[in-house]
């Protein structure tokens, strides 16, 4: 059964932070630079932990497919979210599942 999570969920980046309140959108949104040069930048994506819920897992795309799980990992710090390894001028949705527990 899935249930629609309900609320203000908080995602916080190197960047800042986000508040997503589902009952006006589906999406929060990032921007990063890139320094002249570089063509990957690593970035970590953490959820605040909602009570009531349990971060399970990140699931990212560009264009509509799937990013490699090259691309992806655990955050090393325990932290419920996602790292994920970006180029330039491109475009990542990631949809962050939670449980109810």
């Amino acid at each position: 059964v899935l249930s629609e999570a309900t609320g203000t969920w908080s995602y916080t980046t190197d960047v800042g932070v986000r508040a997503l309140n589902t009952s006006q959108t589906s999406s929060a949104t990032f921007d990063y630079t890139f320094p002249n040069g570089t063509t990957t930048r690593t970035v970590q994506i953490t959820e605040t932990p909602k009570s009531g819920f349990t971060f399970l897992r990140a699931e990212c795309s560009s264009g509509g497919i799937a990013l490699p799980a090259s691309r992806l990992r655990t955050p090393t710090d325990g932290s419920p979210g996602v790292v994920i390894t970006l180029t330039p001028d491109e475009a990542v949705s990631c949809l962050m599942v939670s449980r109810p527990t």
